[in-house]
């Protein structure tokens, strides 16, 4: 676990990629003295490692400037090999932390578990290795959910079945047309998120007043039981 002292928090969604458009936010915003957790598909793996590499280093320089630490979440639009192994990791910047599954991070008093990981609609039009990883997918271990003490928020990438959206749209029913087991994987997926939520709940330690994540390129947001189920639409940065 990582504690970090009293700062502002934020929360930003879905980039695929357009770093451009998280500094275009930090510059119009005039962040300064912040940290930001993004939910996922950052969009790290579908260039040339050096070609990350360089992005990183111009992204850094700013959150440098600025004094912002950026922890990245794995979505299934990121290369799951940038996430794992000693830190620093390949692409971690003095400013930019890829964050592995289960990290927490102690914030303003707040303990934060991170868990990445979804399926690719599109994964039968994907090459894999190229821009589709069969570790993409949710890493659901009950063994180190039942180890989580004082949790406080949870972001994940992909959200619990009792999260919006309730169904799935027609975007995703056209990859099902071509992909047969897509719709069930996806209803696994999102009952396993709604499992993990149940096994960290069975902890009294365990307040889960929010829960955030990205994953559905819109914004919205539901109360489920004492939990605010918080989605962060595509590019949206969220003061929290």
């Amino acid at each position: 676990m990582r504690t970090i002292a009293t700062t502002d928090l934020y929360f930003l969604g879905d980039l695929h990629g357009n770093f451009r458009a998280l500094r275009q936010l930090i510059k119009k915003q005039k962040l300064k003295k912040a940290h930001i957790i993004q939910v996922g598909d950052f969009g790290v793996g579908y260039q040339s490692f050096l070609s990350d590499l360089k992005a990183m280093e111009k992204l850094n320089a700013l959150l440098e400037s600025a004094a912002i630490h950026l922890y990245v979440l794995r979505g299934n639009h990121d290369n799951p090999a940038y996430f794992t192994g000693p830190v620093p990791r390949p692409l971690d910047q003095s400013c930019i932390s890829f964050v592995e599954d289960y990290t927490v991070l102690e914030i303003n008093q707040m303990k934060i578990l991170l868990i990445g990981g979804a399926i690719s609609i599109d994964r039968k039009l994907q090459q894999e290795g190229v821009h589709y990883w069969k570790e993409e997918v949710l890493n659901y271990n009950e063994a180190k959910l039942a180890a989580m003490r004082n949790i406080d928020l949870v972001v994940t990438h992909s959200a619990p079945n009792f999260a919006p959206p309730y169904h799935f749209g027609e975007l995703v029913m056209s990859f099902a047309r071509n992909d047969a087991s897509l719709v069930d994987d996806l209803h696994e997926e999102r009952a396993l998120l709604s499992k993990m939520y149940e096994c960290l709940k069975q902890e009294p330690s365990n307040k889960l007043k929010y829960w955030l994540y990205g994953h559905f390129h819109s914004a919205n947001q539901a109360r489920y039981e004492d939990t605010e189920m918080v989605l962060i639409g595509v590019n949206e940065l969220v003061k929290f």
